[in-house]
């Protein structure tokens, strides 16, 4: 039996344990992951309650179908809340979305996301072949009274986001205007 005085340290010790795993990788991203540039494309959010933060959708949220590998394609519904490992390439002064793969790539720069939907490979148009997936980048909290002006930008197209890479793990950093 533990003593009482043990069992209340113990007791405090776990929930401080908890929160401190909670920010390792975040943590280790900032520290030790790569720079990335995403394009976003233009999104018109509106939240009174939360304070001043932009919303933001990336190009690379839709992904044409061909870059999938034949395994998801083929059967999708198998990978449905399981991560896909999205491999990144450079393209004039931003990333792109190079190919989709269920395997975690060895060494090539790579981001995990979810299928927003694996039924939607079966609703694919011909004239749209984005097929939508999940990275948990979309806000981005801004100092006060100056929301307004990013979101312009975004509607506009004209927002670059800067985030670090690591481990599939993405750190959004900042967003900033494409001329700069």
């Amino acid at each position: 039996m533990i003593p009482k005085k043990k069992q209340v340290i113990i007791g405090l010790l776990i929930p401080l344990l908890i929160l401190v795993a909670m920010t390792i990788t975040p943590l280790l991203t900032v520290l030790f992951g790569r720079d990335v540039i995403l394009e976003t494309e233009p999104y018109d959010p509106r939240d009174l309650f939360r304070g001043d933060y932009v919303r933001l959708h990336y190009r690379i949220d839709q992904i044409n179908i061909d870059k999938f590998s034949s395994d998801i394609r083929e059967n999708p519904s198998h990978y449905k809340d399981k991560y896909l490992y999205i491999l990144l390439k450079e393209k004039a002064d931003s990333h792109v979305v190079d190919h989709v793969s269920a395997e975690k790539p060895k060494e090539q720069l790579y981001l995990k996301g979810k299928l927003r939907d694996p039924y939607q490979f079966e609703r694919i148009q011909p004239e749209n072949q984005g097929i939508s997936l999940v990275f948990s980048l979309d806000k981005f909290f801004v100092p006060e009274n100056t929301g307004s002006g990013l979101e312009d930008l975004s509607r506009k197209g004209d927002l670059l986001a800067r985030v670090k890479v690591f481990g599939g793990y993405a750190y959004l950093e900042e967003v900033f205007p494409k001329n700069i």
